[in-house]
């Protein structure tokens, strides 16, 4: 039995079609099968059930769910020996599995397991945006949604790589050509299927991927730096009174002027905080002493770092903490606090100041509060970038992490214009993950 359940070894890419009923899966598999002039495989379930109905007026039973399975997978290994690039196959044993699961509340353990083991490049799932067609087989208009979703979590639920496609027949061929395109690039590459389902659903085209590698593999071109740059030979050096003549002239042409501040404020504080990340990591209390540990790694980034511990701005709301958590925290020797001081800061319960932008953190001490990086750009906003008493920022951002700035805009920026007598307009974008793989 199981050896009538096995897909034949290939190198073929195999494009699965996967729907609920009247989808146009048939449609879109002939349509690719003619652009590419190869194979495709029709569903065996279909002439195997009309021919039930035609014969005994009977619909699909459990039993006849096995045989089904083994006729299509017959059926998609023949016509593998005659395919060239590329085979479309236009069903598979996971919708068997699905329909199965869906009316019998049951599948075939053989059936099931087949149904997981076989494996195709990508699994193409037809929307239901086209109209129902009634015919003797198909029994489900008014259930559409329902099945569409239970037949997207199958494919969720069982790691199959796949991209949903929508529109009317024509767009969804169009699409599915140039989806395939880059299916291929990037298998020449060497990504896989799940690799690129990611990069699609990222809208990263494979080029800028490409380009990205190649520079890993050929690296960047050294600038030549022929000297240094000094006063009067790349540094122009202003005296006090051209400096008062230059803010001057700045002030009197600002007026007819609209003047933003950009600020790209995505950066997390992750590599300020990498050698606290690694401290946590590599340190045991237990075994050895800070002082044993800064000498054994050369960590003097750490020994610098617990120096001045107590002038961060951070210091004494984590302390606070601390003493809060613990009472007995101010009776531990000074190895175990600085120890415990440094996993609060880092902490995704508690402060998680690593993983949060560096735009948001606690900056610097002024004697009445702590300002953040933001609250600061708003006071350069207000008191020197503004024309007409308006300041405009704006602020490049992670989107996960806007709620923060919000929160901290909020608290700050009446302040600051009072004090300024500016009004501050402030807007975000996020950052486009495009760009993180772009050779610019």
């Amino acid at each position: 039995m199981e050896e009538n359940l096995k897909q034949q070894p290939t190198t073929t890419i195999k494009i699965a079609l996967f729907r609920p009923e009247s989808t146009g899966k048939t449609t879109l598999a002939r349509q690719l099968s003619e652009h590419f002039e190869t194979g495709w495989v029709p569903e065996f379930a279909r002439d195997y059930l009309q021919e039930k109905w035609n014969r005994m007026q009977k619909i699909c039973e459990p039993e006849d769910l096995l045989p089904i399975a083994i006729g299509q997978t017959k059926l998609e290994n023949e016509t593998l020996l005659t395919a060239n690039k590329y085979i479309f196959c236009d069903t598979n044993l996971l919708v068997t599995k699905v329909f199965s699961e869906m009316y019998y509340d049951f599948c075939d353990p053989a059936l099931d397991k087949a149904a997981r083991k076989h494996k195709y490049d990508l699994f193409f799932l037809t929307d239901i945006d086209v109209p129902w067609e009634k015919d003797d087989l198909r029994d489900s208009p008014d259930n559409r949604k329902i099945a569409f979703e239970t037949f997207r979590n199958a494919l969720i639920e069982n790691e199959k790589p796949f991209i949903t496609l929508s529109g009317n027949a024509d767009e969804r061929f169009q699409k599915a050509l140039q989806i395939l395109e880059n299916l291929e690039k990037a298998k020449e590459i060497g990504f896989s299927s799940h690799d690129f389902v990611q990069i699609y659903e990222h809208g990263i085209p494979i080029e800028n991927i490409q380009k990205q590698l190649d520079i890993f593999k050929k690296g960047i071109a050294k600038a030549v730096l022929v000297r240094p740059a000094i006063k009067d030979d790349g540094i122009l050096r202003l005296n006090e009174q051209e400096f008062y003549d230059h803010a001057e002239y700045f002030d009197k042409q600002k007026s007819d002027l609209k003047i933003k501040k950009f600020v790209p404020a995505s950066g997390a504080a992750s590599r300020m905080f990498k050698f606290l990340n690694e401290f946590v990591n590599e340190f045991n209390i237990d075994e050895e002493t800070i002082n044993a540990y800064i000498n054994r790694k050369h960590a003097s980034s750490l020994s610098v770092f617990l120096v001045g511990l107590e002038k961060f701005p951070f210091y004494e709301a984590i302390d606070l903490e601390l003493k809060k958590k613990y009472s007995n925290f101010r009776s531990w020797n000074k190895d175990l606090r600085d120890f415990y001081f440094i996993k609060m800061l880092l902490s995704s319960k508690h402060f998680d100041f690593a993983n949060k932008p560096k735009g948001i953190l606690p900056f610097h001490k002024y004697p009445a509060h702590i300002a953040t990086p933001l609250e600061e750009h708003l006071n350069e906003g207000g008191f020197y970038a503004s024309s007409n008493n308006v300041s405009h920022i704006h602020f490049t951002i992670s989107k996960e992490h806007q709620n923060g700035f919000e929160n901290i805009i909020h608290e700050v920026r009446n302040k600051v214009e009072t004090q300024s007598g500016t009004k501050i307009n402030i807007n975000f974008s996020y950052q486009d993950e495009n760009y993180r793989y772009d050779c610019r």
